[in-house]
């Protein structure tokens, strides 16, 4: 017999996204498709919306449910609060408003269910948990703490300019920010020979390992590569002196993999 409360895909025209991941570019081709992801919050097919930022490449995706994420005023791709730009595990503890939620995959997709009825149309711009009635002094500290690092949001001018700044030339678009430009120490083979690894800054959280390695191994056999996501950045040691040179020097200092720039230098010699 069929649940109908495992009934179960969110549909919707438009995902609820702040303005910081749209983008300064005001007109966006967005690519729709219906139940292709599980929502991370209620465990429902949802449809997922793809679209690129203006000087990228890499697709951002939307990881909530439009219903989730109205119900929890937060946006669908960064899942950061709407109106404070902080984490909603931050924001609700500020506001004592956090509770225990389901932790079964049933009993969160009859909760979605049951929260979604209840924005209903005339509800429709009110938010959820009466988060407007939040105390003068709550707010304050919300204000605070989305001033503060690391969860400081950049101003929509800045981001505007620093789009307009990286489309006047491609190779200042293929950088991500924060990367200077190689020096020519980088590119320089070290004099001493036993160096054989090449160090990569710039490394996303979305980029595999298999990835780099697939990259840099066309240009000899890879000793060991010691990748960190939470450092952003890799080692590639190669088994010969030759290989390691054969890959600096096509990189010249910087690489592209999956649509995530990298920055390419020398190894150095522990001390």
């Amino acid at each position: 017999k069929q649940d109908i409360n495992r009934k179960g895909t969110e549909q919707s025209d438009f995902p609820s996204v702040c303005e910081t991941c749209l983008g300064p570019n005001p007109y966006i081709r967005m690519l729709k498709q219906e139940s292709g992801a599980e929502c991370k919050i209620c465990s429902r097919p949802f449809t997922v919306f793809r679209w690129t930022l203006q000087g990228q490449s890499k697709y951002q995706k939307t990881a909530l449910c439009t219903s989730c994420c109205r119900i929890r005023n937060c946006c669908s791709l960064c899942m950061l609060d709407l109106q404070f730009g902080l984490p909603i595990q931050v924001r609700d503890a500020a506001l004592k408003l956090v509770k225990q939620g389901p932790t079964t995959a049933v009993n969160r997709e009859y909760h979605a269910q049951n929260e979604k009825a209840l924005l209903s149309e005339e509800n429709a711009g009110e938010v959820s948990k009466d988060y407007g009635k939040a105390e003068s002094a709550a707010r304050e500290l919300l204000k605070k703490l989305a001033r503060s690092e690391p969860y400081a949001r950049k101003p929509t001018q800045a981001i505007e300019s620093s789009a307009s700044k990286s489309s006047k030339t491609d190779k200042s678009a293929q950088r991500s920010a924060g990367m200077s430009r190689p020096t020519v120490s980088d590119l320089l083979p070290p004099a001493d020979r036993s160096i054989t690894s090449l160090f990569l800054l710039g490394v996303e959280e979305d980029l595999p390992e298999y990835a780099i390695r697939q990259h840099f191994g066309k240009y000899g056999a890879i000793k060991s590569l010691v990748c960190s996501h939470r450092a952003r950045c890799a080692f590639v040691n190669f088994t010969t002196r030759e290989s390691a040179e054969a890959a600096a020097l096509a990189c010249a200092g910087d690489v592209l993999i999956k649509g995530c720039p990298l920055r390419v230098q020398w190894g150095k010699p522990r001390q």
